[in-house]
């Protein structure tokens, strides 16, 4: 069983002469990503055009998303969540892997951990259905500026829609890291997945990394 992604537009978007196209364009994204998932979670997203939960988009930015957050959780927390997931998806075998290979001891540094709300979910830490919005996914400039439908290819000048959508999407299913300064308050569980060559886990701000 798939999850589900459940975009709700707000009137920014709905007001809009290509509302259609804008719904369509990102509907089809968040199907691509809710068929990649096993569960029975339904996440909720907020769109909406020129702001992002109410707040102004920076300046240079053509989407940017905000997640709910729970927390703090321990090192031994998030590992047992990971674990227990792991065990009730036995066909998942990447999910084995990822969590065998978790260190055996809280990694040194910050030991508090934030789990985005459609993660927080899956793992069982709340309700699958729990009605509120899991996060908001806000995108900026004119319409025009994009190419909604991309099957004859991105129109000159213009950005992809579903590929800054995607980006924003997987942002709310949980690929964000708490590493946003040198001196974070926290992590989260994508943060215990960074690595820098030849392999070693790398809680470096500055570092440069991979997953």
């Amino acid at each position: 069983v798939a999850i589900t992604i459940d975009p709700v537009y707000d009137s920014s978007i709905t007001s809009l002469s290509n509302a259609a196209s804008i719904e369509s364009a990102f509907n089809t994204v968040a199907g691509d990503y809710a068929r990649s998932f096993a569960g029975n979670a339904a996440i909720n997203v907020g769109v909406s055009w020129g702001s992002v939960d109410g707040y102004s988009l920076p300046g240079n930015a053509v989407g940017a998303s905000v997640d709910n957050l729970y927390g703090y959780f321990s090192y031994s927390n998030i590992k047992g969540y990971l674990s227990q997931a792991a065990s009730g998806a036995p066909s998942d075998s990447a999910l084995a892997t990822a969590v065998a290979h978790l260190p055996s001891a809280a990694p040194s540094g910050v030991g508090q951990y934030v789990v985005p709300s459609s993660e927080a979910k899956v793992l069982g830490l709340i309700s699958p259905n729990q009605s509120e919005m899991d996060g908001y996914i806000g995108f900026a400039g004119s319409v025009a500026g994009y190419t909604f439908n991309p099957a004859s290819g991105i129109a000159l000048g213009t950005y992809d829609f579903e590929a800054v959508a995607a980006h924003e999407l997987d942002e709310v299913l949980g690929r964000i890291s708490g590493l946003a300064s040198s001196s974070p308050s926290h992590r989260t569980v994508f943060d215990l997945f960074r690595y820098s060559p030849p392999g070693p886990l790398d809680l470096g701000y500055h570092d440069a990394a991979y997953f």
